[in-house]
């Protein structure tokens, strides 16, 4: 690994957090805002399902139940959040899996044998996410580009649950930047198999050795991924959050919002009908803006499946300029009446 990128790494990262001398004293805050969470996180997995992905059993009612609480992971309040889902993968992400009946119960299995299966980490991860991609593009309206980065998000995230020893949720825009300024490939835009999540192992690994050997005496992967996120000098920004008791009675961690937002309440006394949400990923914009479709076009306990068939998302690529998006629509000056008006054509 490149030292010097570790440098700057580390030295990005004490800016946001200057009384940081390493992971085992990380100072007052760094702990608060980006650890206790996702310790919290790996308890309720511990807590909820992980008992009964060991004890797997065939009935089909067992592994719906079970399919149920594992969607419940990426929802469930947590005091580390301030009475706030986690935001490590986004609604975009898990709110496709919230699975029905019979793709309930394989979704089930397939959790199963991504955590616990006997073939190799590399074969169990193409099973899952082979697995995943057409239940889950039922509910992304197949959606490929989306399921490449759920099936990054989704699939890191189960394991980190599991193993956090081992595993981290893979934030695939900052990892990226990582890859490429240690001088490595970036992920591929596609779905992830296993042979690259080993190459991301690897590489974490690897950071994770030289860190230990700056001293820096990170605990595990979560401290490794931390690194990467706060360092990465171009999407952390954190802000305060009121404090509230948390795991071990820890002060709660940081999570970034619009501070002055409305409520769902206060929306629903003005109804404004034409809102432009924006921020950093994973802050809950589209999380909110589900709640109050699902006011308008469900039932009060619609679940993510019924409503979707009421509305639906779509996502413009960066690229994609207005001009485009009104069918290529450009505006013609016709000169030869007397009010010059301005007429319309479709060009390709």
């Amino acid at each position: 690994m490149n030292k010097i990128i570790t440098e700057k790494y580390l030295k990005e990262f004490q800016k946001h957090f200057p009384d940081f001398k390493s992971f085992i004293y990380p100072g007052t805050e760094f702990d608060r805002k980006e650890r206790l969470y996702k310790l919290e996180l790996t308890k309720l997995y511990s807590e909820t399902v992980a008992s009964d992905l060991e004890n797997f059993q065939e009935d089909e009612n067992f592994q719906i139940a079970l399919g149920k609480k594992l969607s419940k992971l990426f929802t469930t309040p947590l005091n580390g959040m301030g009475n706030k889902p986690q935001n490590l993968v986004g609604f975009r992400y898990f709110g496709p899996l919230q699975f029905k009946d019979s793709d309930g119960a394989i979704w089930a299995k397939l959790v199963r044998e991504l955590i616990h299966g006997k073939l190799a980490l590399v074969e169990r991860i193409n099973l899952f996410v082979n697995g995943l991609q057409p239940i889950a593009l039922k509910n992304v309206r197949n959606n490929s580009v989306a399921f490449n980065a759920l099936s990054r998000s989704v699939t890191s995230f189960l394991l980190m649950m599991s193993d956090k020893d081992q595993h981290v949720i893979i934030k695939t825009q900052e990892f990226n930047r990582a890859l490429k300024r240690f001088g490595q490939e970036p992920m591929s835009n596609k779905p992830l198999d296993g042979n690259e999540y080993q190459r991301i192992r690897d590489f974490l690994e690897n950071l994770k050795n030289d860190l230990i050997e700056m001293n820096l005496a990170p605990r595990d992967m979560i401290d490794v991924q931390s690194f990467i996120w706060v360092g990465d000098g171009n999407t952390y920004k954190p802000s305060e959050i009121p404090s509230t008791t948390a795991v071990a009675n820890q002060p709660a961690t940081a999570q970034i919002v619009e501070p002055d937002a409305p409520t769902i309440a206060d929306l629903e006394v003005n109804r404004i009908y034409n809102r432009i949400y924006y921020g950093p990923p994973g802050t809950g914009k589209t999380y909110q803006l589900v709640k109050l479709l699902k006011k308008d076009y469900g039932s009060a306990d619609s679940n993510a499946v019924d409503v979707e068939q009421r509305f639906s998302f779509v996502t413009f690529h960066q690229s994609y300029g207005y001009e485009d998006f009104i069918e290529g629509l450009r505006p013609l000056l016709k000169n030869t009446g007397e009010s010059g008006d301005i007429q319309y054509e479709i060009r390709s």
